[in-house]
């Protein structure tokens, strides 16, 4: 008869005194590290709209917080048909180049990836 009792306690829940520190650790090992893996992965893009003068050749975008390293990757799609090519890439700013010059007021849709 105590083999099976061994066997109920075995299985059990823990006393409600030790739920929370259950839970606590719960939260250390797995909820915290997946918290911070978000976190780095928001903090990673950059979207912005841009406004385009007419006849413009180029414009710099200014990010809004600086690049942790110069090899991101940006996208632009501008909202006119030309080639888009980019020049004076820093950790602050990015400098885009038209082949077809702005034709009126129009947006290109910028993406950092760091």
């Amino acid at each position: 008869m105590a083999h099976i009792q061994d066997i109920r306690r075995a299985i059990s829940l823990p006393a409600l005194a030790d739920a929370d520190q259950a839970l606590q650790e719960y939260a250390r090992s797995f909820v915290l590290p997946i918290a911070q893996q978000l976190q780095l992965v928001h903090s990673s893009f950059e979207s912005q709209q841009i406004s385009v003068p007419n006849g413009s050749a180029n414009v710099v975008v200014g990010w809004r917080s600086p690049a942790p390293e110069a090899n991101y990757v940006a996208v632009a799609t501008p909202s006119w048909a030309t080639i888009v090519s980019y020049s004076g890439k820093t950790l602050t700013q990015i400098q885009f180049n038209f082949s077809v010059v702005a034709p009126g007021a129009q947006t290109l849709l910028v993406l950092r990836v760091r």
